[in-house]
């Protein structure tokens, strides 16, 4: 499934932060699985080094799902992967007696992977009280035509690529950048991985005051779906959003322009449809769908002094159905937030939806599932109708 395939990239982030022996260890019990798909992992650290790389282009590129257990293990190190979690996973291994066998080098991933292979069932608990998930702005962009797709070719890809650096350079976030494309049946994946602005902090090194200077990683994630003429572009700031934009329909399509409008997202359907505007059947994949929380504006007063009202539950519809409650024709709704579970995901996500606002969500993974429903019950639309 997409969501599966978005699933394993985020992963895959934090897979360079597992020192080696951790990871060899992690992976040892889906050595088939892996090699099945071409990738031989070395039995120690000492005997050869993991290809990162390779790695990443077998789990994107694999048509079987991965094994369950993996995944669980990838999504767990994902979110533990923090300084203040490594705190509780330590504090965690005196009060259970978990003997990590660490030494002072090891990183935050490298500490939830070895949790989960000694005291999975204490990993979890530790997740489930700290892990705090961050959102993302997800932008949604249309073309004017429908034109054959084709992923680049080697020259193209490499002339994308350097416009990328020169890009990143020119604006201090990144002294060089790496582009990876990932073709599927519906959608075409594009990563950027480059540096952040550049950071200093205090250091000790060897009992020793010291300043370290130093580019965070990012990964950027676009995706084209070829039958919708539909760019999603998951970025930080607004001139990064520009960029990608202009920068696909250019080097894909001969125009930078070529993305002309702008997705119209709007929570119109909760007062039109009520509950059937979490009717999600119709997209596979997903299992439900739950409204937590919405902002209402109240008619009758002000644009300068506005009244709202914020109603939250973990299903406001059966809390509504239980008093009688029905979104009017004249409420306006500033804000919802959603929840979604999808098949196989060990949790669900948060997806906010503000009219004018792109959305914003609590990871990658899964988007693409909550993109076609989001479409489907008409919160997203494009606004120049169907091609």
């Amino acid at each position: 499934m997409r969501n599966v395939l978005l699933r394993r990239f985020v992963n895959v982030c934090t897979l360079q932060h597992i020192g080696d022996r951790s990871l060899i260890e992690l992976l040892h019990p889906h050595r088939s699985f892996l090699e099945d798909r071409g990738l031989y992992l070395p039995l120690t650290p000492e005997t050869g080094r993991i290809n990162y790389e390779q790695l990443a282009s077998v789990l994107l590129r694999s048509d079987a799902d991965l094994p369950p257990e993996l995944t669980e293990a990838l999504l767990l190190i994902r979110d533990l992967a923090t300084p203040e979690n490594m705190d509780k996973l330590q504090e965690a291994a005196v009060q259970y007696r978990v003997e990590l066998g660490l030494g002072t080098e090891a990183e935050p991933a490298d500490v939830a992977a070895r949790f989960w292979m000694l005291n999975r069932r204490v990993a979890e608990e530790v997740r489930s009280e700290v892990a705090q998930p961050v959102t993302r702005a997800v932008s949604h962009f249309y073309a004017n035509t429908l034109p054959l797709f084709q992923p680049p070719d080697e020259a193209r890809h490499r002339v994308m690529e350097e416009e990328l650096c020169v890009w990143f350079e020119r604006h201090r976030q990144s002294s060089g950048c790496r582009l990876f494309v990932y073709p599927s049946s519906q959608e075409c994946l594009f990563i950027v991985v480059r540096g952040q602005c550049r950071r200093r902090v205090e250091i000790v090194e060897r009992g020793l005051p010291g300043t370290l200077s130093y580019r965070p990683q990012q990964r950027d994630l676009l995706g084209y779906n070829w039958r919708r003429g539909e760019l999603r572009v998951h970025v930080a700031t607004e001139s990064e959003r520009e960029f990608y934009r202009g920068w696909f329909g250019s080097h894909l399509f001969g125009q930078r322009t070529f993305f002309a409008r702008e997705a119209i997202y709007s929570l119109h359907p909760l007062i039109r449809d009520g509950v059937r505007a979490l009717h999600c059947r119709d997209v596979a994949g997903l299992e439900w769908v739950k409204l937590r929380e919405v902002e209402i504006l109240w008619p009758g007063t002000g644009q300068e002094n506005r009244e709202s009202e914020i109603r939250r539950a973990n299903d406001l519809f059966v809390v509504f159905e239980q008093r009688g409650f029905h979104f009017l024709r004249e409420h306006q709704l500033a804000r919802a937030v959603f929840c979604l579970q999808a098949r196989g995901s060990p949790s669900p996500q948060m997806i906010t939806i503000q009219p004018e606002r792109d959305p914003r969500c609590e990871r990658d993974d899964d988007n693409n599932l909550v993109e076609e429903w989001l479409t489907r019950r008409g919160f997203i639309s494009d606004p120049g109708g169907p091609l």
